[in-house]
């Protein structure tokens, strides 16, 4: 069974949010004082990289083509109850082993890794 977990982003660094009653908080402190976060939030895929780091929806991954070797830079999001990587150089939607797949960043400290190559 995969484990759920999630992250939330405050603009500067990602956190562990607590969540209650349906709602998510910062940290037990905001729970108490009743200081609902609206923070963005990211569910964990429940895969890991090629390095073992978790992989998140909203992660860049450098996906590795094992028959060309060739790297494809893509976002990890959730579409009808899938994780999928969305490629940064033409929108498609691409599956790949998870030994291939190493994430680069995040797509809020380095959305400049979407960007399409010309």
């Amino acid at each position: 069974m995969r484990e759920i977990k999630f992250r939330a982003w405050d603009g500067k660094k990602f956190y562990i949010p607590v969540f209650y009653e349906n709602e998510m908080y910062r940290d037990f402190r905001d729970l108490e004082d009743g200081t609902v976060s609206k923070n963005p939030c990211y569910q964990f895929t429940g895969l890991i990289d090629k390095n073992g780091v978790e992989i998140y929806e909203g992660d860049i991954i450098n996906q590795l083509d094992e028959m060309t070797y060739d790297g494809m830079i893509g976002k990890v999001h959730l579409v009808d109850g899938s994780y999928l990587i969305e490629s940064a150089d033409n929108g498609n939607y691409l599956f790949g082993e998870v030994v291939h797949n190493e994430v680069i960043g995040n797509i809020h400290e380095n959305s400049n890794l979407l960007d399409s190559k010309s």
